[in-house]
């Protein structure tokens, strides 16, 4: 086994627990039970991503047409 192979093996194992150990816990309520969220962060950058996939097909039709 080479020394790349042992590196790539060691990081993916590596990501692996860690994402084994990030969760999100919900916020208890007043009265100390969990309730499951169902609020969702929808913001600008949304907005942003939208907007950028417009100016991203434009582009695309433009070059198309100008060939």
């Amino acid at each position: 086994m080479n020394k790349q192979s042992l590196l790539k093996k060691l990081f993916s194992l590596t990501f692996i627990l860690i994402s084994v150990t990030v969760f999100a816990q919900v916020a208890p309520n007043s009265s100390g039970a969990f309730e499951p969220v169902t609020d969702v962060p929808v913001d600008g950058g949304l907005a942003i991503l939208v907007a950028g996939g417009i100016g991203y097909g434009i582009k695309k039709l433009y070059d198309k047409k100008k060939k």
